[in-house]
């Protein structure tokens, strides 16, 4: 814990420190019913890598940076921590980063250029209309105006942007002001000014909040593969076929994936107690050569929480 605090443990909040403790004492509890001593492994030992996967989960809700998954935050925790040992070569981080990892230098490159994105945001200069200092909310903006690169994450934008014109304008319109954006002009404003569900019901009629988020993710979806066909984007889509129980505890569950909406579908196991899962049979269009598209298959299930595994679910991932 002290570790983990940086030496803070004698400034740091006692409420913080509460929260942090009560987190790792639910961790044990949780996993200490399937601890099997008869493996030879001791307690700490089992539970240790629980326990860290807890302090950079509560580490990564306090940082203002934005990741989609723990996984995606330790990997770029990682490999900012080789960029600044090997001097800020990022040839010899994404090298070594590479051979560490099992993955390709090209992965190992984009991991690194989406670390050093979300780690070099800064927030404007806060002031008002007549110049004077003014309160607001800690939101991020990047610390250069070049919108292409933060909205598209290194797709192309003419691509995005023609597929974005061929959705209908109900469409066009939920992606624009629930994400704060305009395409016309390349706006991209803080998210706190995103248009909330029940103000887009109210531009539609017959559609209330609910119906106006559902309309906003099918959209996403539209959107997502029109992306798909013109070679920005790869996409999965997963169903749930069957799941094992021990108790009302979900142990283990099987889910047919297809990747690029299009082809024969896969299969992939999941053993939820131990948090590992292994492909059975292959997707028609899955690269599995470089596994990145599988991976994200995987993660969006075994990071969600508990009891709460989906259905159904349709899961972007860069190419």
């Amino acid at each position: 814990m002290n570790r983990f605090l940086r030496g803070e443990v004698n400034q740091v909040s006692p409420y913080r420190l509460m929260d942090l403790k009560l987190a790792c004492r639910e961790e044990v509890l949780r996993r200490f019913p399937n601890y099997e001593a008869d493996r030879g492994t001791t307690f700490l030992t089992y539970i240790h890598r629980y326990i860290t996967d807890v302090l950079l989960r509560f580490r990564m809700t306090e940082e203002s940076y934005s990741f989609d998954s723990l996984q995606e935050y330790k990997d770029a925790r990682r490999i900012m921590q080789l960029f600044h040992d090997c001097k800020e070569s990022a040839s010899d981080a994404v090298q070594i980063f590479a051979k560490q990892n099992g993955c390709s230098e090209k992965t190992a490159y984009e991991k690194l250029t989406a670390a050093w994105r979300q780690r070099n945001r800064l927030l404007p200069a806060p002031s008002n209309d007549e110049g004077e200092d003014w309160e607001q909310e800690d939101d991020l903006f990047p610390d250069h105006w070049d919108y292409v690169d933060i909205l598209w994450a290194g797709m192309e934008a003419e691509k995005v942007d023609q597929a974005f014109r061929k959705l209908s304008y109900r469409d066009q319109t939920l992606l624009e002001q629930r994400n704060a954006i305009c395409m016309n002009c390349g706006r991209v404003s803080s998210m706190s000014t995103q248009t909330p569900f029940e103000t887009l019901a109210a531009l539609f009629e017959g559609s209330g909040a609910s119906g106006a988020e559902r309309g906003y993710k099918r959209a996403v979806e539209k959107l997502t593969l029109q992306l798909v066909e013109l070679g920005q984007l790869h996409c999965v889509r997963l169903k749930q076929k069957s799941v094992q129980r021990k108790g009302k505890k979900i142990t283990a569950a099987v889910y047919a994936y297809q990747v690029d909406n299009d082809g024969e579908w896969g299969e992939i196991q999941f053993d939820l107690v131990e948090k590992s899962a292994w492909v059975e049979v292959f997707a028609e269009n899955d690269p599995c050569d470089t596994w990145e598209i599988t991976d994200c298959a995987i993660n969006a299930v075994l990071e969600c929480c508990e009891g709460k595994l989906p259905k159904r679910a349709f899961i972007p991932a860069l190419s």
